[in-house]
């Protein structure tokens, strides 16, 4: 199916057929370790990619069809990267935002998207959220990336097992797949006015994985530290990068950054001055307090 080049990326017209293509090159290879998180989950890229059309089945279960636009509002997790992939592959579209993002914007996405879905990272979020009962009635699920059983909430156990019934079925519509499909919807900060709603299509991601190879080739299994809000564009876009060459991607957190990157003496990052500079005026600080 694939020839082990990466010309073959070139071929494809969805982010998430980059899959098969990684688990035949890298399958043993590890794809992502999550330094911080609750669950501290690591996969190679043989069991993230399964995990990935795992997902799809399990949401194609609850009766998602291409086109359904889904909110997952949660931070860096390999549980993310398996929703937002598990999405698209079934060829529907995700609207992503952080959690700290005030409940009001939360709740503006969610009406502005259309959404038939929700994905929040802990039930925290979901308990942030206003007129819980009328977003039941809408939502043909609702997702709890914990563990935890709360209220109506489907957890993460019982979501990633929803699918098993289909397993044996490996077939998607992949006919119907077109390269411009709506991928995924960004939303601005909404510091001017309401939330700008971005929608990103798969070319516009493929176009970043193809491009970003003129500027780092980094090798496989080379380690990269993400940092940055996975649901944000540049981040995004650097991490499906990233995969591609089948890099080792560690998460962790701003509060966890200097103390992680002695841990895992990363090769490449994707950052922003921002996070520099605070780092820098820490510094400074710490020396003036002496």
């Amino acid at each position: 199916k694939f020839t082990n080049s990466r010309n073959d990326i070139e071929n494809l017209i969805h982010i998430d057929q980059i899959w098969d293509y990684l688990k035949l090159k890298y399958g043993d290879i590890l794809a992502v370790s999550d330094l911080r998180g609750k669950n501290k989950e690591k996969f190679s890229y043989s069991e993230l990619a399964n995990l990935i059309t795992r997902a799809s089945k399990c949401f194609k279960s609850y009766g998602l069809v291409k086109g359904d636009v889904v909110t997952l509002i949660s931070e860096n997790s390999p549980r993310w990267l398996i929703s937002d992939q598990g999405l698209m592959r079934l060829g529907a579209i995700n609207a992503v935002r952080g959690i700290n993002s005030p409940s009001i914007e939360l709740e503006y996405i969610i009406n502005h998207s259309n959404s038939v879905g929700l994905i929040v990272q802990s039930k925290e979020v979901w308990l942030r959220l206003n007129k819980k009962d009328e977003l039941k009635k809408r939502f043909k699920f609702i997702i709890n990336l914990e563990d935890e059983q709360f209220e109506d909430l489907i957890n993460w156990n019982e979501f990633i097992n929803a699918g098993d019934k289909d397993l044996k079925n490996n077939s998607f519509d992949k006919d119907n797949n077109q390269i411009d499909d709506i991928a995924s919807i960004l939303y601005t900060s909404g510091t001017t006015g309401k939330p700008k709603g971005v929608p990103l299509t798969h070319a516009n991601f493929l176009h970043q994985i193809i491009n970003l190879a003129y500027i780092a080739d980094p090798e496989p299994g080379t380690s990269v530290l993400s940092v940055l809000p996975i649901w944000h564009s540049y981040e995004r876009s650097a991490e499906y990068f990233f995969f591609s060459c089948g890099c080792t991607q560690f998460y962790t957190n701003p509060k966890f950054l200097k103390d992680d990157i002695k841990k895992v003496k990363p090769v490449v990052m994707a950052t922003v001055p921002r996070l520099w500079e605070a780092i820098h005026d820490g510094f400074f600080l710490a020396l003036k307090k002496m």
